[in-house]
């Protein structure tokens, strides 16, 4: 109801008042709101929200009603966890609840919202309002679109969902082992990519320590000594070589506890994720069997190759010539059944110099294939990432030119290849971790 009101009103005809646009209701009157919604756009979060919160009904019902409308443009400044979370069915309730924030029993025009500065909400809140520069503001948002007429209220638009003071959302339940581990990484991550690995590696400490507290049984003496060790290790290091010590640590007692459930448990399901190469030194998934195919095939004359760069990584660097038509350099992997049948897509953890790069996969890694599955992803220069590569967003490429829609069968995966073709002839280096493959689990895992 709350998208009806507003999607009815948008489609009407505007004029401004004190700054701001006005929509008034068509000539025949004020259309049926509910009647009109799934005929007008931009306000797709909101509508999807109130048949979440169960209140389409009851606002549906409802007459005299003065509703501030955010837009999908306003939901999507929410930090994307917290609408992740508001969504959830166990948080219905509490999504409720700021909706009902956003509305006023009563037809309130914006002048009359104005001279009352003040109005208390369906949820006992209250908003400010204020004229700013001759704009409508109410609380923290400005109004974009203010007395829209509807057949059951008024609509203000703004450009802000308002959160009411005080508010949060229920503490998430931790039912096993396996939820702590994928509720710590689903907060660590993200502290993490902005820049705080110390709030990172908090984090992660504690979570190391509840595991040595309760895990005992499915991680058995061996799996909580290299926990206690991993914490001891970290006691001397930076914050940011602290949070990669402790995930490590997180990730191995994952693994452990996922080889250890039962066979029936996992009947017909994948697992949550597995390691397709790991660039350890020596390793048979190293950087010593992949191999480079650059420019030179077509004439050109770039540069490029895959190195041990430390113990635990390797590198794929080099430099791009767009001499003789060229400008690309890739690595591939050798081919072989990577056995990906099941799985939703790739994840890997690189560290490169800000430039755009691409993930591809093949059927086979000959030198001569042409067909390629592919994903660019953007690198911030100096900082180790984790991206998250779906099979679905990977789009086919013959000889540069893309094929929308034409999607890969994971199954049919058979060889994985990193590639640069930016026109930019300085040289590139792109560090890699790590690549694994994910199904199942919305984690940055």
């Amino acid at each position: 109801m709350i998208h009806a009101l507003i999607f009815t009103a948008l489609v009407s005809g505007t004029a401004l008042v004190s700054g701001t646009a006005l929509v008034s209701g068509s000539p025949g009157g004020p259309v049926d709101l509910v009647e009109t919604a799934s005929t007008a756009g931009g306000f797709e979060t909101l509508l999807a929200a109130a048949e979440k919160a169960g209140l389409v009904d009851t606002l549906r019902t409802a007459d005299g009603l003065t509703l501030l409308a955010p837009t999908d443009a306003a939901f999507s400044k929410l930090p994307e966890d917290l609408l992740e979370s508001l969504l959830r069915p166990e948080n219905q309730e509490s999504l409720a609840a700021l909706l009902r924030h956003h509305v006023f029993a009563g037809r309130r025009t914006a002048s009359e919202l104005v001279g009352a500065q003040r109005g208390v909400t369906l949820e006992g809140t209250t908003i400010t309002f204020s004229l700013d520069g001759g704009r409508l503001r109410a609380g923290e948002a400005q109004v974009l679109k203010n007395d829209i007429t509807a057949s059951n209220g008024v609509i203000h638009v703004i450009d802000q969902v308002l959160i009411p003071e005080g508010f949060s959302l229920p503490e998430e339940k931790v039912d096993s082992v396996a939820d702590l581990i994928e509720f710590a990484v689903s907060r660590g991550v993200p502290l993490f990519n902005d820049g705080n690995p110390a709030a990172c590696a908090a984090v992660y400490e504690v979570t190391v320590r509840a595991l040595v507290m309760l895990s005992a049984a499915e991680l058995g003496e061996q799996g909580v000594a290299a926990l206690r060790q991993s914490l001891a290790v970290a006691s001397r290091e930076t914050p940011d070589q602290q949070a990669w010590t402790l995930r490590r640590a997180i990730d191995a007692a994952w693994l452990t506890i996922q080889r250890g459930t039962t066979a029936s448990a996992r009947a017909g399901t994948a697992d949550r994720w597995t390691s397709l190469f790991e660039f350890d030194q020596g390793e048979s998934g190293g950087s010593s069997r992949w191999f480079s195919v650059n420019d030179n095939v077509m004439g050109g004359i770039s540069e490029g190759g895959f190195e041990q760069a430390t113990d635990d990584t390797a590198a794929f660097l080099g430099a791009l010539s767009l001499e003789n038509n060229g400008g690309f350099s890739t690595i591939r992997s050798p081919s072989r059944d990577l056995e990906l049948s099941g799985y939703g897509g790739l994840l890997i953890r690189v560290r490169g110099d800000g430039r755009t790069y691409a993930l591809s996969a093949m059927k086979n890694d000959r030198r001569g294939e042409v067909r390629t599955w592919r994903k660019p992803f953007e690198t911030a220069a100096g900082k180790w990432q984790e991206v998250r590569l779906p099979f679905h967003e990977l789009e086919l490429s013959v000889m540069g030119r893309r094929f929308p829609g034409v999607a890969i069968d994971p199954a049919d995966i058979r060889s994985l290849s990193f590639s640069i073709s930016d026109k930019n002839e300085a040289p590139f280096r792109l560090e890699i971790d790590w690549i694994r493959a994910y199904s199942g689990v919305e984690l940055s895992f």
